[in-house]
């Protein structure tokens, strides 16, 4: 995938909000691959202004212990899920039980 600078970005996505051509136009007058890209530039920009355009990868590197404390913290959040969706199919099934009690016994 192509890198883009921002000045890159910012030029079509002016010359998009000017009226001087659409996604797919300006796609190809500057040989993007797809007019996708172009729309999701201005996108973003129309949301986050300047901001949207630029880069947000960063390499970020975490210690072992933030990643371990991380994966413990999302099998918690996995076991606590699994728990309230068996809560909730067992409770549905005893109130189909007791709805059928009362309409065949009451």
């Amino acid at each position: 995938m192509a890198k883009y600078s921002y000045e890159f970005k910012k030029k079509i996505v002016q010359e998009y909000l000017d009226g001087n051509g659409g996604y797919e136009y300006l796609a190809k007058k500057y040989n993007i691959a797809k007019d996708t890209q172009v729309m999701d530039w201005v996108k973003a920009y129309q949301t986050f202004g300047n901001d949207g355009l630029m880069r947000s990868r960063q390499n970020n590197n975490y210690s072992f212990q933030m990643k371990q404390k991380e994966q413990f913290r999302m099998l918690s959040l996995q076991k606590d899920l699994a728990l309230r969706q068996a809560i909730r199919l067992c409770f549905g099934r005893i109130c189909q039980l007791l709805f059928h009690f009362a309409k065949h016994i009451l």
